[in-house]
């Protein structure tokens, strides 16, 4: 209801109709009396209530004159006095409040939508129960109910589209993913022979038209779909007869419906093909490689039963079924009989020292090209370099676990999750910088070593008590305990060169300190012989401090330093005293010791 004030109250919209105030005269007291009396009494109390409204408006009616409205500007009266002023408060408060509750009842339909069902009935149910508790908080102020009503109408309205927007598309794509399956049904029955090419080329026409019938998809996109359904049908699992079905399908045929016209259905069947090619050449591969590998394994495994045996015993021959065992996986008999000729020759020779340098050499190469295929140690190089007597038959066996155990860690080592954790674990010792000195990087190399060889061993004990490959998890927990040993053995590393790197420190403070100090001119430098017996005379403190670091900070004996009650002079390096012994001992003593340091 507007008025020339300009202000708006729209949940004041007076609707009273004409009263009836006929007083009916009194009746006798009998039934029909007393039904008409509580009749009489429920129009009262609606009489009352529609009267208590009406003096409502006419209240806010004569609130919203000009001179109170004035006054109201002027503050010359009080805003909780003005009937018009309170309602409008009401109504604002009840929009504002309604509006919060609105943008809860947003964010839960977003997360509850999935599960609201297709009919919507759920959906209904949380609206009612939504609104509901805010409706029965503000019944007793129909100024605030008047203000919520609005907004809660707006958005039960919205929030109704909006859910039957999402669930019109979730059936959609729910039709689309069972009539997929349904084709892919038809195909898995083609391939497995349970129906013919023709009864499944009826059934895929019967199921387009069925769907299309029911609205969910045109017959051209059900067409379309179907194709290509079957064409990821084959290229995942094949089959002739899924390929003559995509050949003869009517999405590709055309016009002529006997052969495949269409440029992108042709090529969609190129691609199918394709892919079912090379995914066929991987299995192919994969059992290839399966099979070299057990065969690999095999004869490795044969190859240190013989030459256990040969170890044991070099005239007793290799027996019959591990020749054939190891001919069968791929090894030569001439390498069996430089087994035996080799283990006869050497049977009472003990390992020579270019044996165990050379074997060493081979561990070494081993450990070092265990993530190199094109560089990595075989067993058919150990077994080569035993039978020409590079490396003793008592060698072989260890040096042909170390090469099972490298190919063991050497898919693993080259999971990301593990050049990663090698990488850091070097970089929180030796730091990122790009201009590292040639010991740092060579201590890096060394750190890298340490982390393959822990790692390494780690996969070894894992195949020790399991014969299945070790999952993500169990590779993290492997790194995860590595990276705690190898930290404790690298922080002793690091205390070890910092310690070493202040020795030779000290060494060049004290050579120069000496070279300085030494007597020039007239005067001579004393003899070794005399500086080694005055320091004879002296604590073992001071000769080992000299040895451990020459510049390092002691407290001299107090017939050197008189002055140690000053603070300032208790400690002096441990190289001046050779010069309170005579000017120069210092320097005479770096030199005869220079090759100590």
């Amino acid at each position: 209801m507007a008025t020339n004030t300009g202000i708006e109250v729209t949940a004041l919209r007076p609707a009273a109709s004409a009263g009836d105030f006929y007083v009916r005269p009194e009746a006798p007291n009998s039934g029909i009396a007393e039904g008409l009396a509580r009749l009489a009494g429920t129009q009262n109390k609606k009489l009352n209530e529609q009267a208590k409204i009406e003096a409502q408006e006419a209240a806010l009616t004569e609130s919203m004159d000009f001179n109170n409205v004035e006054a109201l500007h002027n503050k010359d009266a009080y805003a909780q006095e003005s009937p018009a002023f309170m309602a409008y408060l009401s109504e604002i408060r009840g929009k504002n409040h309604a509006s919060a509750l609105v943008s809860k009842m947003q964010s839960d339909w977003q997360e509850q939508k999935a599960g609201f069902n297709d009919t919507g009935s759920d959906f209904e149910s949380f609206l009612k129960d939504g609104f509901g508790k805010v409706t029965e908080d503000l019944r007793g102020d129909r100024y605030m109910m008047a203000g919520a009503s609005g907004v809660f109408a707006e958005a039960a309205h919205n929030l109704r589209s909006q859910n039957r927007q999402y669930v019109d598309a979730r059936t959609r794509d729910s039709l689309q993913v069972e009539f997929s399956e349904s084709i892919g049904g038809i195909a898995a029955d083609l391939v497995s022979g349970k129906i013919n090419p023709d009864t499944a080329f009826l059934q895929m026409e019967d199921q387009i038209e069925v769907v299309s019938g029911v609205g969910g998809m045109t017959k051209s996109a059900a067409s379309e779909q179907s194709f290509k359904d079957l064409a990821s049908y084959y290229a995942a699992k094949g089959g002739d007869g899924v390929l003559k079905l995509l050949n003869r399908h009517p999405y590709v045929t055309g016009p002529n419906g006997k052969e495949p016209t269409r440029l992108d259905g042709i090529t969609l069947i190129e691609g199918a093909i394709k892919t079912r090619s090379d995914e066929v050449y991987r299995q192919q591969e994969r059992e290839y490689v399966q099979q070299e590998r057990a065969k690999d394994e095999l004869r490795q495994e044969t190859a240190t039963t013989i030459q256990m045996l040969l170890i044991k015993d070099p005239s007793a021959g290799i027996p019959d079924e591990l020749k054939s065992a190891y001919i069968r996986s791929g090894g030569q008999l001439s390498t069996l009989e430089s087994f035996e000729t080799n283990a006869l020759a050497l049977r009472n020779k003990a390992v020579t020292q270019d044996q165990i340098k050379y074997s060493n050499e081979l561990l070494g190469n081993i450990y070092k090209h265990t993530y190199n295929p094109a560089k990595s140690i075989t067993t058919d190089d150990i077994l080569v370099d035993s039978s020409l007597g590079l490396i003793h038959p008592s060698q072989v066996p260890d040096l042909l676990l170390k090469v099972q155990q490298s190919k063991m860690v050497a898919p693993l080592g080259q999971k990301p999750e593990v050049t990663i954790a090698r990488t850091r674990f070097v970089e929180s010792i030796v730091g990122v910088s790009p201009s590292q000195s040639n010991a740092t990087r060579t201590r890096a190399a060394n750190l890298e070593n340490a982390f393959d060889e822990g790692f390494r061993q780690a996969v070894t004990e894992w195949y020790d008590d399991n014969t299945d490959d070790p999952n993500q998890t169990q590779v993290t927990r492997m790194l995860k305990d590595l990276g705690v040993e190898l930290k404790k053995i690298a922080d002793v590393d690091t205390d070890e060169i910092a310690n070493e790197a202040a020795r030779n420190k000290g060494i060049r403070q004290a050579t120069k300190w000496a070279k300085n100090n030494q007597t020039r001119g007239f005067g001579s430098n004393p003899s070794i012989a005399k500086i080694e017996a005055q320091l004879a005379t002296l604590p073992q403190s001071i000769t080992d401090a000299l040895y451990a670091n020459p510049f390092q900070y002691i407290k001299f004996p107090k017939k050197y330093d008189p002055n140690q009650d000053n603070p300032q002079e208790q400690l002096r390096p441990v190289i001046e005293i050779l010069n309170e012994f005579e000017r120069g001992g210092a320097h005479v003593w770096m030199e005869a010791h220079k090759g100590d340091f």
